[in-house]
């Protein structure tokens, strides 16, 4: 296996869509890439990869992945009550996440051993945005998500 990105990316977003609250039932849209337009009010959308190598043996390497994530919830409106609504759904839907990597840091085997995803660091912005015609509100939340996986060449 030369990379555990392609991997890790499908099978954390089905690990992830099959978490309660992230659920398409729980109206949450888990991408492993980014769209445009936007199709959803509350999203995970797997981005960037960036990795690093280092020799884990004769016939390993230990591949560092650091994943940018982002939770994107659109709520209408545009006041203080949209702003508010849209970071606290951000919060929760981030506090999900965690929970569902704390719980199996593999996130069912996405990542080859030793695999143990982990929240790494967060930003938030809040902007100002325009959905169906209407004025609205939304949180990105940037999570950086970050593994170590032991792959042979």
């Amino acid at each position: 296996m030369p990379s555990s990105v392609a991997q890790g990316k499908t099978g954390l977003r089905a690990y992830l869509q099959a978490t309660e609250g992230l659920r398409p039932a729980d109206k949450v849209t888990v991408l492993s890439g980014a769209v445009e337009p936007v199709p959803a009010t509350k999203m995970v959308v797997l981005g960037k990869a960036t990795t690093t190598e280092a020799q884990a043996g004769l016939a390993r390497r230990a591949e560092t992945v650091a994943l940018l994530c982002w939770v994107l919830v659109t709520k209408s409106g545009s006041g203080e009550t949209a702003i508010q609504a849209a970071r606290d759904d951000a919060y929760q839907l981030r506090a999900l996440i965690g929970k569902a990597l704390q719980s199996d840091p593999t996130a069912a085997g996405a990542v080859p051993d030793p695999g143990h995803i982990d929240i790494t660091g967060s930003e938030l912005d809040e902007v100002p945005v325009t959905w169906d015609g209407q004025a609205a509100q939304r949180a990105e939340l940037q999570l950086q998500l970050s593994w170590t996986s032991h792959i042979t060449p």
